[in-house]
């Protein structure tokens, strides 16, 4: 367990941590009401996807926990349909946005379609334990657009829109290098022995689960952009950016924790491992939170690295862990 936890909590702390390690380099490059636009976007692309792909990503979890077979079959089944469904709903987020100008609809529908094709590849990894390869396509992904980040800035490049182009061709060109036949053989003949309805079923019924999780995360900042614009978005998404460390700790704990739960449930209710859990997470949590804390009191009065001129950032910070920190035991 422990070098899944570690393979699989450094994955999604490096995906869903991206935006720490691009934060410096598109503070300095874009306005923050650009930077809170981009972030906007990175929000409602987040809760879409599970809905271009149906969920499928939990049918294939579910089916895949004890026969990893099952679960690629799924993925077999699946994907030629999400592929339509993707394709279909970016050109009507096409015309939709050309007619009615909405901004940015167009890009918003074709990261949740990447990022879809992404999660179904994912859960094949995990359920056949792959997770050199898990990780390894989590890293290319994440450390290469941040390169194209950097090189976008070096040539004098970046914009919203260059970045955005930029962040949909990446991911699309990882999902086609990280093929799942290049990593999991299956048996097309055993393909017909699955029924398929109940998958979709289950799957569909988790989406409200998922756009719940979403909501207590995203909609924060949704409001904020509708009721005080761009600029303060922006300011508002680097506390949360640098509160998102605890986030990740979390991410691994909850991608973990189920399955070895379901296998051991014992040896997780004893009191003993529950107690020992609560005190190495709340240590690791506070380290985290007072390291952070004196980098940002130190960038208000010396550096001014986030171009912040006052402390009120770091009062958010202190809210925004304090919230992520009781999300861990909702994981639990």
């Amino acid at each position: 367990m422990k070098k899944e936890f570690i393979l699989y909590s450094l994955a999604i702390g490096i995906n869903r941590g991206a935006t720490l390690l691009y934060l410096p380099f598109l503070t300095y490059s874009l306005s923050l009401a650009d930077y809170g636009q981009y972030s906007y976007i990175q929000v409602l692309f987040q809760v879409l996807f599970p809905f271009l792909c149906l969920n499928i990503p939990s049918g294939i979890s579910r089916e895949g926990a004890d026969f990893p077979l099952n679960g690629l079959i799924v993925h077999k089944k699946a994907i030629p349909y999400v592929l339509l469904i993707v394709v279909g709903t970016s050109f009507v987020a096409f015309f939709v946005e050309k007619f009615f100008s909405i901004n940015w609809l167009l890009f918003i529908f074709l990261l949740a379609g990447v990022e879809a094709l992404h999660n179904m590849q994912l859960s094949v990894y995990r359920v056949f334990d792959k997770h050199i390869v898990y990780f390894t396509f989590v890293v290319i992904k994440t450390i290469g657009l941040g390169l194209i980040v950097f090189l976008l800035i070096y040539f004098g490049r970046m914009s919203l829109l260059v970045l955005l182009i930029s962040q949909v061709l990446w991911y699309f060109f990882v999902f086609l290098v990280f093929n799942v036949n290049r990593f999991v053989k299956v048996n097309l003949d055993s393909v017909s022995k699955i029924d398929f309805k109940p998958i979709i079923v289950f799957s569909v019924m988790l989406i409200p689960h998922i756009v719940s999780q979403w909501a207590m995360s995203a909609v924060n900042r949704i409001f904020i952009k509708n009721l005080l614009g761009n600029v303060a978005l922006g300011l508002y998404s680097i506390p949360y950016s640098l509160a998102m460390v605890i986030l990740l700790i979390n991410s691994g704990i909850a991608i973990v924790l189920p399955q070895n739960f379901i296998r051991n449930p014992e040896y997780w209710l004893k009191t003993t491992v529950r107690v020992y859990f609560v005190k190495v997470y709340s240590g690791v949590v506070l380290l985290a939170y007072f390291s952070i804390l004196g980098f940002l009191y130190i960038d208000c009065k010396n550096l001014n690295f986030f171009k912040l001129t006052n402390y009120v950032v770091i009062y958010y910070f202190s809210i925004l862990t304090s919230s992520f920190f009781l999300l861990c035991f909702y994981y639990y």
